[in-house]
């Protein structure tokens, strides 16, 4: 079964025009994902060998899940450098990926 099936998310317009959409299409897609996989509601999961609760908002996931196939991962670990030092996101480094916090 598939990690997300289903469902939408709305996304302004704005995103196109602002400081990210400057940066380049692949800051965008990114972005765009992260919200796309983020927690919409309260769930449990292993990190850091620790039982957590994810708020909505929050996500676990890897570099490789992040950037997919047309993206390399060089790139990606600079898009997330950058949304972190834009207060987008933040991040903490776990043994298996990341939690992720937009």
């Amino acid at each position: 079964m598939p990690r997300f099936q289903g469902g939408w998310f709305r996304v302004d317009r704005r995103v196109f025009f602002d400081d990210l959409s400057q940066q380049g299409m692949a800051y965008v897609c990114i972005w765009l994902k992260l919200l796309a996989m983020a927690n919409i509601a309260e769930s449990n999961i292993a990190f850091k060998g620790k039982r957590i609760v994810l708020q909505p908002g929050q996500l676990v996931t890897s570099l490789a899940e992040i950037c997919g196939k047309d993206i390399p991962k060089s790139t990606a670990r600079r898009i997330l450098v950058y949304l972190e030092n834009s207060a987008r996101i933040r991040r903490e480094r776990g043994a298996r990926g990341f939690l992720i916090t937009i």
